[in-house]
């Protein structure tokens, strides 16, 4: 538990055992401050050890009745007490000949300490200058969005930030759960070396390393990665680094500079066009909102549009014409009918001859269509009000005119926007592979760099710090290695063994997961750069390491180095993460990323209001497999904490499992498309019921553990999943009505790490959240845990849809939105107006009868108070297709001037989407639950899952709803079911057919009623 070596000033303390044994923030805080002091006492000795010892045994409940025992035992003896439980104090002496496996990296922070000078090339002058004043970052803050090398999607943020990280020494980007933030590393990493920079990407977390390598572009050479450090890991990087000529074996570098000219100039092109049709894309946008007045003036008189294109009205002539239009047809009227007199039929052909040659002479073909219908005996209503003929002539002309003046197609614009963008996408890919090749080629060609190569591979396996290997890695010029290799992806420890502490090595840092990270092992690697991103979430946990850092330690190391005084001392504090002292010392304002598509909706929400302020835009895909309700409570009655104070909830965790299991055998947690299979985690605040479930979960699977792999299942603390998520989460919040109130009170304290933890927590399930608690919400010691119970039950009992309630016309905004509504929903699409999508709201979502789905936005008609286009107009195409919909334009012109053609085209884009067949199941909510679902320990303790909730035939819940509720239309149906339409239609024909229903239609919709 104490170490005494003779590398250290001060005893120290074995953090990873303590940590191990304490349980709560609260004890930790009681070790830091009432327990690290004595280790800086000058007398420090046996009795400062015995002290310690009963002070532990004190304070922390671990830790119970431990003592230094007087008598000394032999090795053996003390490894047979590791059989018993509990903590114990044991005198005995051992040598241990252990490895130090971060040698490299005190040896690094050793040099640095002794260095008076900082490099004015790296980030560490960065950190330890005087805070800039504002106007020094005025200009970078006040850049014009560029259009950076990105082979991926992206936002506005993201692009903000390469535009930053050019510019800046010290750049923070906050990365919210599931705002992308390994994206924006893998753009800014392609972005970055299109442009000949080098990169050095590292984190505190393997597993942010993994998800950034995934999801890279597959160009070879992009980026070197050593993500394990383990034999396997190092030997695929020799072996990729062997392989580099036969890659270029072909490679002609005159040709291929030739080419990636071409390519460059190609993306440039590219670039152009897309700023050029953006820009039609606004006046388009301008022009349908100054013309859909008229547009709409002549849709409301289209009947009356009868005169001939080809015809014409001479100006100044619209009275005349109109009353000319009159006379005409009364006198074809009077014409037609059997007069006695045949003087008196030619006197009125005269009259009509004199008006066909004078006032309408310039109308030949609508004069000659009137005579016909007339003479014919057809009514034609129009002529009742000829000057809305003229009206609609002249209308229908401007419409012709301005069709041929504006061809473009707003649509057809974004269609072009699109495609644009996708190609520069792949030409940028094809820029960095191209790049890759010739400098790969150029360093086969070189033997001075193969030279180095080669003892690169050398370095790579040995892992040992000796003299021979210091004088190997001395040999390496690594500037001229990185124009071969620019971008590096490893864990802190492997840096600093490969890489020489060399100020200002690469020209970039980019740190990931950075709240998990201290200040000290992050040191070194901001020596080696000239620029650093630090990528992070403060909201986050941080590295639990530090907890235990006594201030005291801190003050002392402050005034060695002379830090004390400056003006950023606050950030130096060990426990602060790297995240925090990059917060403190950034040269410009950071970037946030503020669009989240990982959770499901309701499940964002929480965090989004209590630890963001609300300043999330959820993004989250409308993916295939959903489920309704997303967030449930399930309360176990007669489950407690075991009364042997092992800290654990045994029945609860059962009904956890028996949960599990359920789900699996149902086929519940079968994914999007056939063969995928949902991801599960099972969480609990406390690590003993952890250690429980999952040794539960094993003893579950034991004859299948094929599932555990397919279904990714994991069994943790919130440590456990830091940078990881799932698309099911069940919680075990073990607590119940024997247990101590602190229980909880010691995970919710007020403090940034305790937040963090619980905020890491409640935002790892993309799909379904399952609380499995034993007893009620409201006997939860109030705080944030019992603040997300109730929002979880809120979820469950709400009637909550993402799409909202179909056919809801009172929601349209303006009379375009309200036409084309009328319109679609008479051609039997189920339509959902506004609804909601990261800030603003999509004006419809249309659905078929099949499950095809699609968003229609209308151009035309503004309903803003400002009448102003608005900077989210011209990236509502963009979101809204990152929140994973396929998107139709109706222009109001295009819709206006010929409104069945407009929505044909619109059922043609809706016909080659995608069937859901989800939709109707997961669209429409459950009936409420007024209360959460209740569970006893007797069926949970005998395994019967199937048992836990009531159950009545769907064929007797339709009877009720449909005598309870009076006659409804099939979706409605299925909506208070919560079932799909496909699966409700047999069971309503069967009750239609032994006749305890019937049908009816009451307005075109077909209703189902029961019989009294």
């Amino acid at each position: 538990m104490i170490t005494l070596t003779k590398d250290f000033e001060i005893p120290a303390l074995n953090f990873q055992l303590i940590k191990h044994l304490v349980e709560s923030d609260e004890e930790v805080e009681i070790i830091r401050k009432q327990i690290l002091p004595c280790f800086y006492r000058e007398d420090f000795g046996l009795s400062t050890i015995k002290e310690i010892i009963k002070r532990l045994s004190e304070l922390v409940t671990g830790f119970k009745g431990i003592n230094l025992p007087s008598e000394s035992l032999s090795l053996k003896e003390a490894i047979k007490l590791r059989e018993y439980a509990g903590a114990k104090v044991i005198n005995t002496s051992v040598i241990v000949n252990a490895k130090r496996t971060n040698a490299y990296l005190l040896d690094d922070l050793s040099q640095l300490a002794q260095r008076e000078e900082t490099d004015k090339e790296t980030v560490i002058d960065t950190i330890l200058s005087k805070p800039m004043d504002s106007e020094d970052i005025k200009d970078i803050d006040d850049q014009e969005d560029q259009t950076p090398l990105f082979p991926l999607l992206s936002n506005k943020a993201q692009r903000l930030a390469a535009t930053k990280a050019e510019k800046a020494r010290l750049l923070v980007i906050q990365g919210p759960p599931g705002t992308g933030k390994s994206q924006t590393i893998v753009n800014l990493i392609c972005h970055l070396v299109a442009q000949g920079k080098t990169i050095l990407v590292a984190s505190h977390q393997n597993k942010a390393l993994e998800v950034i390598t995934k999801i890279m572009p597959h160009i070879e050479y992009l980026a070197m990665s050593m993500l394990k450090g383990d034999k396997e890991s190092i030997n695929e990087l020799r072996n990729k680094i062997e392989g580099y000529h036969s890659y270029v074996s072909n490679v002609d570098v005159n040709r291929y500079k030739v080419l990636l000219e071409d390519r460059w100039s190609e993306l440039k092109k590219i670039n152009s066009s897309i700023k050029k049709l953006q820009v039609r894309f606004s006046e388009l946008k301008i022009l349908e909102r100054e013309q859909c007045p008229t547009y709409q003036k002549y849709h409301k008189i289209r009947d009356y549009d009868i005169i001939d294109a080809s015809d014409s009205i001479p100006e100044g002539m619209d009275s005349s014409i109109a009353t000319a239009l009159s006379k005409y047809s009364k006198q074809l009227q009077r014409l037609k009918k059997d007069y006695p007199s045949k003087i008196k039929k030619l006197f009125c052909h005269i009259k009509i001859k004199t008006i066909e040659q004078t006032v309408l002479k310039t109308l030949p073909k609508t004069l000659a269509k009137i005579k016909f219908d007339i003479l014919k005996g057809n009514n034609i209503p129009a002529l009742e009000k000829p000057e809305l003929i003229v009206e609609a002539f002249r209308l229908s002309s401007f419409i012709r005119e301005d069709l041929l003046k504006n061809p473009d197609d707003i649509k057809e614009v974004i269609i072009n926007i699109s495609t644009l963008k996708n190609e520069s996408h792949e030409l940028i890919k094809k820029i960095l592979a191209t790049s890759r090749r010739i400098a790969l080629k150029k360093a086969e060609q070189s033997n001075e760099t193969r030279f180095m190569i080669n003892k690169l591979k050398h370095i790579l396996k040995r892992k040992r710090k000796t003299y021979s290997f210091v004088q190997l890695r001395e040999q390496i010029d690594y500037k001229k290695l990185l124009s071969v290799f620019p971008c590096w992806i490893m864990s802190i420890e492997d840096v600093a063994r490969i890489f020489p502490l060399e100020a200002g090595l690469f020209d970039y840092l980019v740190v990931d997961e950075a709240s998990q990270c201290n200040q000290a092992t992050a040191l070194h690697l901001a020596y080696r750069a000239k620029r650093m991103v630090v990528v992070g979430d403060s909201k986050q946990m941080k590295n639990p390491n530090t907890q235990f850092l006594s201030d005291t330690v801190v003050r002392l190391n402050l005034t060695k180095h002379k830090l004390d005084k400056h003006p950023k001392a606050e950030f130096f504090h060990g426990r602060n993460s790297l995240l925090d002292l990059a917060i403190g010392c950034q040269d410009t304002s950071p970037v946030f990323l503020n669009e989240h598509f990982r959770c499901e909706p309701p499940i964002i929400d929480f965090s989004n209001k209590h630890f963001y302020d609300r300043n999330l835009k959820i993004l989250t895909p409308f993916r295939r497999k959903r489920f309704n309700p997303c967030m449930e409570v399930k309360i176990i009655n007669g489950a407690y904490d075991d009364p042997d104070d092992t800290e654990r909830n045994i029945i609860e965790a059962r009904a956890v499992i028996a949960e599990l299991k359920r789900m699996i055998d149902s086929g519940e947690l079968e994914g999007d498309r056939k063969g995928e299979k949902l991801s599960v985690g099972i969480l609990s605040l406390f690590k003993h019921q952890a250690t429980l479930l999952q040794s539960l979960m094993y003893e579950a699977f034991d004859d299948r553990p094929s599932t555990i792999k397919e279904h990714e299942i994991i069994v943790s603390t919130v440590d456990g999943f830091q940078g990881d998520e799932r698309d099911i989460i069940l919680y075990s919040f073990r607590y119940a009505p024997n247990s101590k109130p602190g229980t909880i009170h010691a995970m919710q304290r007020e403090d940034e790490h305790s937040l963090g933890r619980l905020n890491v927590a409640f935002t790892r399930a993309r799909r379904k959240v399952v609380c499995f608690i034993s007893m009620p919400k409201d006997n939860f010691p109030n705080g944030l845990i019992r603040d997300y119970l109730t929002h979880v039950a809120s979820v469950q009992s709400s009637f909550y849809s993402r799409l909202g309630n179909p056919n809801e016309r009172e929601k349209c905004q303006s009379d375009f939105e309200r036409d084309v509504f009328d319109e679609l929903v008479t051609r039997g699409l189920e339509v959902y107006a506004q609804v909601p999508c990261a800030g603003f709201f999509i004006d419809f979502v249309v659905i078929d009868k099949e499950g095809r789905r699609m968003v229609v936005e209308c151009d035309g008609d503004f309903h803003y108070e400002d009448d102003e286009l608005r900077e989210e107009d011209y990236q509502r195409q963009d979101i809204i297709e990152r929140y994973g919909w396929f998107v139709h334009r109706i222009p109001s012109r295009r819709y206006y001037a010929n409104p069945q053609k407009a929505i044909d085209n619109l059922l043609l884009d809706l016909q080659r989407q995608d069937i859901d067949t989800e939709i109707s199941s997961s669209e429409f909510a459950q009936e409420p639950l007024t209360e959460p679902a209740q569970m006893s320990s007797e069926e949970i303790s005998e395994d019967k899952a199937s048992l836990l909730f009531d159950s009545i035939t769907v064929e007797d819940k339709i009877i009720e709803i449909l005598s309870e509720e009076g006659p409804m239309p099939l979706w409605k149906i299925a909506q208070r079911i919560g079932q799909p339409k496909e699966e409700i239609i047999p069971k309503l024909e069967k009750l239609l057919e032994q006749a305890w229903v019937i049908t009816y239609y009451e307005k075109g919709v077909k209703l189902w009623k029961a019989i009294d």
